[in-house]
């Protein structure tokens, strides 16, 4: 069976017998949520992957003394695990949520309930969790930022000046 994705340059699709529209910007009272899952995305823990190389890293920054730095991640480290244990809504289908609205969906609320109803008829049109993750990411507020940051770290080359 092949899953459905959506399609964000038709601005509109349909999912359990609900249209959808995709918003071009975002609404003022959904702000609040989507910072919250942008921090949730960008430092989050997703799985036990990450949770084992969190605490790699914890481990190393205690080695090198580096306690500021540490408590960072550790609290990170707790936040993300505290996600996984609470079954709180995967940080990017959140964002779509707050972009993807029902027809006549009153834009002044965004409610845990609201973000249920959308990823349950997402699931029952059979879509494909990608595409939403796809479309989520450059909604993701401080991402661009924090890649930057993460490759200049990385990186052996000097940043250009224009």
């Amino acid at each position: 069976m092949k899953l459905k994705t959506i399609d964000a340059t038709t601005r509109t699709f349909d999912a359990n017998g609900v249209k959808y529209h995709i918003l071009e910007s975002l609404p003022v009272g959904r702000y609040a949520a989507v910072r919250e899952a942008s921090v949730r995305l960008i430092y989050g823990v997703d799985g036990v992957p990450d949770f084992i190389e969190k605490h790699a890293e914890l481990w190393k920054l205690l080695n090198q003394r580096k306690d500021a730095d540490a408590a960072v991640l550790l609290s990170n480290i707790m936040n993300g695990a505290n996600d996984i244990s609470m079954f709180k809504t995967p940080p990017a289908l959140t964002i779509a949520c707050a972009y993807i609205i029902a027809e006549g969906e009153d834009l002044s609320s965004f409610t845990n309930a609201e973000i249920e109803t959308k990823i349950e008829n997402w699931t029952k049109g059979e879509f494909d969790v990608d595409g939403f993750f796809l479309f989520a990411l450059p909604r993701t507020i401080g991402l661009s930022n924090f890649l930057e940051r993460s490759f200049q770290g990385t990186s052996t080359k000097k940043p250009t000046q224009e």
